[in-house]
């Protein structure tokens, strides 16, 4: 049984959405490598480990997905690009809590980079079909966010991957925001800005307690 965290009358259960090794200095950026390797030291090929934890969030009003995980689609090449230690296992940690991904209400991603969208088209591993994996789930993205998904610049392109987004454009699940919005009562995105354009964090508030997700932490 998965073990979660309480928030006033809500619940945060995380969720294996693919353990996976990037370069530090791609994730760190312009901060030196002899401040960052204190906290995540880097293998000889300066490789950092990295974990992508999608959160459900349980409401009285709703099942509440932030962020989606890596996704079942990589190829085997992908795979051994982005070192992939631990596979995406999403369905599987919903069906042990007696969770259907059918039934998941919303899902909220901070924003598009591949290791947050990834997880929302899954392929049918008997078919080779693509399908949204919470079909009945308004997908909540900031309007600035999807405006760089869709028009990716020669950085970005790298990272908004068409197979994440393309069964999205034309769907009804689909829902646009700008600035901040309430999704279900005590749960609001927000818009921030950094990482990406269009990054969003969750601000969730029950009973006089208030927590705020950006996205994934290093592990």
């Amino acid at each position: 049984m998965k073990r979660g965290l309480r928030l006033g009358e809500f619940e945060f259960i995380w969720l294996n959405g693919g353990r996976f090794e990037l370069d530090g200095g791609a994730m760190f950026g312009v901060v030196p490598k002899a401040l960052w390797k204190k906290k995540y030291p880097a293998d000889e090929d300066n490789y950092i480990p990295l974990a992508a934890w999608p959160v459900l969030l349980k409401t009285p009003e709703a099942l509440i997905l932030i962020e989606s995980g890596l996704g079942n689609k990589l190829t085997e090449k992908q795979k051994q690009i982005f070192r992939v230690k631990e596979e995406w296992n999403i369905e599987e940690d919903l069906g042990s809590m007696g969770i259907k991904r059918e039934e998941i209400d919303f899902v909220v991603l901070t924003h598009y980079d591949f290791d947050h969208s990834g997880g929302i088209v899954m392929k049918d591993e008997k078919s080779g079909g693509y399908s949204l994996t919470f079909p009945r789930a308004k997908h909540i993205i900031q309007a600035k966010e999807w405006e760089d998904v869709t028009n990716p610049n020669i950085r970005s392109i790298n990272t908004y991957w068409p197979i994440n987004n393309e069964l999205m454009r034309a769907s009804p699940n689909l829902e646009l925001i700008n600035g901040e919005a309430e999704i279900v009562e005590g749960v609001k995105a927000i818009h921030t800005g950094g990482h990406n354009r269009g990054h969003q964090i969750v601000r969730v508030e029950s009973k006089g307690e208030v927590a705020m997700h950006r996205f994934y932490r290093c592990d």
